[in-house]
């Protein structure tokens, strides 16, 4: 199948390959976030199930492995991998994925089909591709890593500056564990909506349509799921269940709102967590779901009806400016802030390779104006909690005590009642320091996250 949604012509590559480097074109040349590249990519062709798969593989191995694959095709080309331009470096790392990491796939194929992409997608770098693809296929210039963080960066494909921050906080075997995490390829968590079905009906419905089904490793109730895709499963489709990693569940066990309260979500498209604060709710009561772009809110209205949730109102406004008449109106306030998301890289690898720290600097007056809005429209006596897809201190701990020292009628919920709330939720998780709760990849098989919960004195 062509990009434009033809049959391919005997000289063109094949459609998972087309597919995969059109994304990896995207994500590099234009900025797109992988996982809506793809997609979209799928949404527009009718691939087949082998196919489809193929090409999320190709997409996401790539990304997570072009550190590595980076070196080696620098020392093949004598220049750096930036000098190329983007196709060709996509067409380069794309291929040096499928040798590298990819036995299955006999390396005349691999040589072959890339010169076929660069033929579509630029002609002109064709002998270029041939050449050094040819001489990847027989592991020309594949030195080993070397010593020290450099070469646990490059052996792990993680830029060094990542590597050598995270060496900081944890001894080098448990950074290793960290690193292998981020680049194993998980099964998708699934939330179950106990208003409509218990997790072992749901678990039933989908083996019937083909998954392999596990039990959450860090929640008992969530579930994990292997092959299919989750818009075609009858639980789906009938609101019995909604993607949401394991971490991101956890947020709404710790807020535990109860029903008939006002509660607010800040920030809170796609709806994996207002929709759980719905559910948890007993759909009984208010809750406003806030985002600043209304595109976004579409799709948390769009899980509402699935789920068959009407308690959720969504608003479009920028969270930093709430408006007075919202000053201690609600009993729980959620805010997953805006980060540098370097929780997510083994879900969504671009980012290791987008962030810096200037990354993680710049989000950090962005959380502390939106902390500030959430205290004032706390009603004293209510919960906040604060949550990040980041583990950095900036944008977890930090930012912690900085709500602390600037209002001192935030008290962090005792630790003990965070572990009962935790324990009640059957996540086999310790409370650390101001009773915040650090999940890493490698330790509860999960999203890096942060959670933090405030009562208003």
């Amino acid at each position: 199948m062509r990009l434009d949604g033809r049959a391919p012509r005997g000289g063109e590559a094949s459609p998972a390959r087309q597919v995969a480097a059109h994304v990896l074109l995207r994500v590099e040349r234009d900025g797109a976030y992988a996982n809506r590249a793809l997609h979209a990519a799928l949404e527009r062709r009718r691939l087949d199930p082998r196919d489809r798969a193929l090409a999320t593989q190709l997409v996401y191995g790539t990304l997570r492995w072009q550190g590595r694959i980076d070196g080696w095709v620098e020392r093949l080309a004598g220049r750096p991998v930036k000098a190329l331009d983007p196709a060709t470096r996509v067409i380069l790392r794309l291929t040096g994925y499928q040798l590298l990491m990819l036995a299955s796939i006999p390396p005349e194929a691999a040589c072959d089909q890339a010169v076929r992409l660069a033929h579509q997608f630029r002609p002109q770098a064709a002998g270029l591709v041939n050449a050094i693809c040819r001489r990847m296929s027989r592991r020309e210039a594949l030195e080993p890593p070397g010593e020290g963080l450099a070469g646990l960066a490059e052996r792990h494909a993680h830029p060094a500056w990542l590597v050598e921050r995270w060496a900081a906080r944890v001894e080098p075997p448990e950074l290793e564990a960290w690193l292998e995490a981020n680049n194993r390829e998980s099964p998708v968590a699934v939330r179950v909506n106990r208003l409509r079905a218990e997790p072992e009906e749901a678990a039933r419905s989908l083996e019937a349509d083909g998954f392999r089904v596990e039990r959450g490793a860090l929640l008992p109730g969530a579930l994990r799921l292997h092959g299919g895709r989750i818009a075609d499963a009858r639980a789906f489709q009938a609101g019995w269940i909604t993607p949401q990693d394991e971490s991101s569940q956890l947020a709404g066990h710790l807020l535990a709102p109860q029903p008939g309260e006002a509660v607010l979500d800040l920030c809170s498209a796609p709806g994996g967590k207002a929709t759980h604060l719905a559910e948890l709710m007993q759909n009984q009561g208010r809750l406003v779901a806030l985002d600043l772009h209304p595109g976004k809110l579409r799709q948390v209205d769009e899980a509402a009806a699935r789920l068959g949730l009407d308690v959720i109102q969504t608003v479009a406004m920028d969270a930093r400016a709430l408006p007075e008449a919202w000053r201690d109106r609600f009993d729980r306030v959620l805010l997953d802030a805006p980060c540098s998301g370097l929780g997510v890289v083994g879900r969504r690898p671009e980012i290791r390779w987008r962030s810096s720290p200037e990354t993680i600097r710049s989000r950090v007056p962005i959380q502390q104006a939106l902390l500030e809005q959430a205290v004032r429209v706390l009603r004293p006596g209510g919960r906040l909690l604060y949550a990040t897809c980041s583990v950095e201190p900036e944008e977890t701990l930090e930012q912690v005590r900085w709500l602390v020292a600037q209002h001192p009628e935030m008290v962090p919920v005792d630790r003990e009642e965070v572990k009962r709330l935790l324990e009640a939720a059957g996540a086999p998780v310790e409370p650390g320091e101001e009773g915040s709760v650090i999940l890493l990849p490698h330790r509860h098989q999960t999203d890096g996250f942060f959670l933090a919960l405030f009562e208003k004195r």
